[in-house]
């Protein structure tokens, strides 16, 4: 038996190297289409964007377009064109020129096309049949039947035709409502039969299991009293791009988009059985609805909400993204015993006559169970001057003292900040331990995060001198003539993380997430099994906010 799968092995190999011959011996270049989405830098200079296929060059590019070469590596010095050459899927700023054909393409619009009975409309990515039927005020179904449409379901780039002179009969309405049938984005082509592959006992066994087409869907509330919503569809377009990069990889993504909002659920047990995973929805009460229709059938992926978790405390078909405020007060706990030196002095600060509660009340909690050797300073915030001497007679003469803020007040941490800054003033070496809620405060003079060094814990961190951070900001404007903002990066690490692990694990592959870690634009990913079975992320970022006025991701021990 081990004899014929090593002669079917060498032989498939075999054929792959001839394949790989075959094309080779010929190559064919592949065409370049001038491509019609324009942007403008910070300059005010308009460029084509232009996506790079394989077996494209700079020099047929330009050639396309009617440019140089040295224009278009002028256009994109970060890219390093020159040396670094092009890559497949890259997007790169093309100069537009007066004097090249590139200049006088036009998008198909009512008026060049007033000989022919139909307009050509492109679809867009954020419309779907009832956006587009509202637009032209031609009803879908006559539109559908325009087309031999058996489905409302349009993607992205798909041409269809909209009749030019449709009038509406009187039992037939000019324009017609929404129907809540998805927007379908898909990097492959789309079966809209497929049902979700729950694989075989092979899967359990070897490596069969992957897959190299998955099927998603992604639930948010899109719509906002009658305009888009901005974080969710920023998180929208943040997946978008990841969908970009699985193909580049060679995944295959079929992606189903339900808007959520007013507190609907359009999708049905049907859409979930032939997901292999959904992300989605956001609140908890909207995860609950979708729970309820997916009877186990798909995973559901909470990417935002930590309230959520309580959910994924009883349903085994969870993936919990966002790591609790718990794991995030014991991390900042964990990073402040790996620095202590015996020289150096706690000190726990605490507001009086205040009742600890929710996050800071965890943060007390962990440093006790900790067994940290701290003192604790409670004072009131119109204690004045003094404090700042209580404080010195507890900190360290020849060490660092080290200060730990339990608390969320903002007029409190901004006060006890501010103590810390004295002490270094008066020649103390002293840091500061905060939660993270800290980086939202207003009035903190942020100077004062690094002159006591400040430590954070947070879900959520984005280092712009990661490259991938950068390839992704650059992908991001020249797409969406935009800057992504923390939606952005979430969607973006939510769909690409998820989605590669389906394609990795196959069948039951979110129960295969335990122990696996992944570093994420803005968010890391370490998974443990919860008692319900679900899968609940527990990585933390640590934030340093050095005296040099550099913001780091410090490594985890």
């Amino acid at each position: 038996m081990m004899k014929k799968i090593l002669t079917v092995f060498l032989i498939g190999m075999s054929l792959c190297s001839y394949n790989a011959k075959a094309q080779d011996d010929n190559y064919v270049a592949t065409p370049v289409t001038v491509s019609k989405e324009k942007t403008k830098n910070a300059a005010g200079e308009v460029f084509y964007s232009h996506v790079v296929l394989e077996r494209q060059t700079l020099y047929s590019i330009s050639k396309a377009y009617g440019v140089s070469v040295e224009d278009i590596c002028a256009a994109n010095k970060a890219l390093n064109l020159e040396t670094e050459g092009l890559k497949k899927n890259q997007i790169i700023l093309i100069p537009t020129s007066s004097d090249s054909s590139a200049s006088h393409v036009e998008t198909s619009s009512p008026s060049s096309q007033s000989e022919t009975e139909y307009i050509v409309h492109t679809v867009k990515w954020f419309e779907d049949m009832a956006t587009i039927s509202a637009k032209y005020g031609v009803p879908a179904d006559v539109i559908m039947e325009f087309n031999g449409m058996t489905s409302q379901s349009v993607s992205r780039r798909q041409q269809i035709r909209i009749p030019r002179n449709y009038k509406p009969s009187a039992s037939q309405p000019a324009t017609a409502s929404g129907t809540g049938v998805p927007y379908i984005e898909e990097t492959a082509v789309a079966e809209s039969n497929t049902q979700n592959d729950n694989g075989s006992v092979w899967d359990d066994l070897f490596s069969f299991g992957k897959k190299d087409k998955v099927n998603m869907s992604l639930i948010l509330p899109l719509d906002s009293k009658g305009q888009p919503a901005e974080n969710p569809y920023d998180f929208y377009c943040g997946a978008l791009v990841a969908l970009r990069d699985l193909e580049a990889e060679g995944i295959k993504v079929r992606m189903d988009v339900f808007d959520c909002a007013h507190g609907a659920m359009p999708a049905e047990t049907a859409d979930f059985n032939r997901s292999d995973l959904v992300i989605g929805p956001i609140t908890s009460a909207d995860v609950a609805k979708a729970l309820e229709k997916c009877q186990d059938n798909s995973v559901i992926v909470s990417p935002l909400e930590q309230k959520v978790a309580s959910l994924a405390a009883t349903n085994s078909n969870m993936v919990q993204l966002p790591c609790s405020a718990e794991m995030q007060a014991r991390e900042l706990v964990s990073w402040l015993r790996e620095e202590i030196a015996p020289s150096d002095k706690v000190i726990l600060v605490t507001e009086k006559s205040k009742a600890l509660t929710g996050n800071a009340a965890m943060l007390k909690a962990r440093m006790d169970s900790s067994h940290v050797n701290y003192t604790l300073l409670s004072y009131g915030i119109l204690e004045g001057r003094d404090v700042i001497n209580r404080m010195e007679n507890l900190s360290s003469k020849d060490g660092v003292t080290r200060v730990v803020i339990a608390s969320e007040s903002e007029a409190f941490v901004n006060d006890a900040i501010r103590n810390v800054s004295l002490l270094n003033v008066r020649k103390h070496d002293a840091v500061s331990y905060c939660l993270a809620k800290v980086r939202n405060f207003d009035t903190i003079d942020v100077e004062q995060f690094h002159t006591t060094r400040m430590h954070i814990c947070t879900q959520y961190f984005v280092d712009y001198s990661e490259p991938k951070v950068m390839d992704f900001l650059m992908t991001y404007r020249a797409l969406y003539n935009a800057e992504p903002g923390p939606f952005a990066f979430q969607g973006y690490d939510s769909t690409y993380q998820m989605v590669k692990a389906c394609a990795e694990n196959g069948r039951n592959w979110a129960k295969r997430l335990a122990g696996t870690r992944a570093h994420g634009l803005q968010t890391d990913l370490q998974f443990v099994n919860s008692a319900s079975g679900s899968a609940v992320n527990t990585a933390v970022r640590r934030i340093l906010f050095d005296r040099g006025y550099d913001i780091r991701l410090v490594s985890v021990r």
